[in-house]
């Protein structure tokens, strides 16, 4: 397996593990894709330039992640739509604001790669650093919440 598929398989196991959680809860949001696509882009957006620029990029990709989860929450609860049609529009919307910042494959001429490096790159030589990143994911948030009293309320939930 080459490294770029390696990086991807762990994004897509980063974005699996964040649907699970809505599943779990007997949701369904088929937006998640399309955040994920579109925060990217705002990240190839933000990360180019100085080391300042580069610093404060991931911040706002985190807070505009949040964002539109927010927004999808709001058409749901306060809209009144269905989560299905709620998520799909809002999907679509989200690639479209994607293919406006990224019209063309690719980041920026000045993209910081030294940055980008820390997590594609290796540890010690042999250890890829999304790997490591996964893990700690899982560990951190996955494991104690699969074990607690509120990851259990949350399983309950979804099978009423």
């Amino acid at each position: 397996m080459s490294c770029r598929r390696g990086q991807q398989g762990v994004l897509l196991a980063l974005v699996a593990m964040a649907q699970t959680m809505v599943v779990i809860t007997a949701g369904i949001d088929l937006s998640v894709g399309m955040t994920f696509v579109l925060c990217n882009c705002l990240a190839s957006q933000l990360l180019a330039g100085d080391a300042w620029r580069t610093g404060v990029g991931p911040r706002p990709r985190a807070r505009g992640g949040r964002g539109l989860r927010r927004v999808n929450g709001l058409l749901v609860i306060f809209g009144r739509l269905q989560p299905i049609v709620a998520t799909i529009a809002s999907g679509e919307i989200y690639f479209g604001l994607a293919l406006w910042l990224r019209p063309d494959p690719g980041g920026a001429s000045d993209f910081n790669s030294d940055f980008a490096d820390l997590f594609t790159g290796k540890l010690w030589g042999k250890i890829p650093a999304s790997l490591v990143t996964l893990a700690v994911v899982a560990l951190v948030v996955w494991f104690p919440f699969s074990r607690s009293a509120i990851g259990r309320t949350a399983y309950a939930v979804g099978s009423s």
